[in-house]
């Protein structure tokens, strides 16, 4: 198994915005996948370091982990459209990096997943475990 780096703080999103520079480079699309209050707490790194990457607004919480909302996503991710080497940017707390990362898993047989979790759950257990 590879390892995978942790970033902490603003340097996550610098490293980040590498990768989607990379990716970009090669004409694959990114999504980020995030909540509203996410948005709004982290408006200023989000223009900063992804200004020309969309967003998708997912439910919040446990309401983020339905069929319905796994369908919605995937929906997003054709209309880009999305192709194999394309990734996934989720930024949120448990519920939503669970939701996003299976969704990763499965649209196309797997895409890139990069994870900014925002609350502690979300760092030990959706994000690294």
């Amino acid at each position: 198994m590879n390892p995978s780096p942790v970033f902490v703080g603003e340097v996550a999103f610098a490293e980040l915005a590498s990768v989607i520079c990379e990716l970009k480079s090669r004409g694959e699309q990114v999504l980020l996948v995030t909540v509203e209050s996410c948005v709004a707490l982290h408006k200023p790194l989000i223009e900063k370091y992804f200004p020309e990457v969309p967003n998708y607004i997912s439910p919040s919480g446990e309401a983020a982990k339905t069929l319905e909302a796994y369908k919605a996503l995937s929906s997003a991710l054709a209309l880009l459209p999305m192709g194999r080497g394309g990734a996934i940017i989720a930024m949120g707390g448990g519920s939503l990096l669970d939701m996003a990362g299976f969704a990763a898993a499965t649209y196309a047989r797997g895409i890139n997943f990069y994870s900014i979790p925002t609350t502690l759950l979300a760092m030990a257990d959706a994000a690294i475990g």
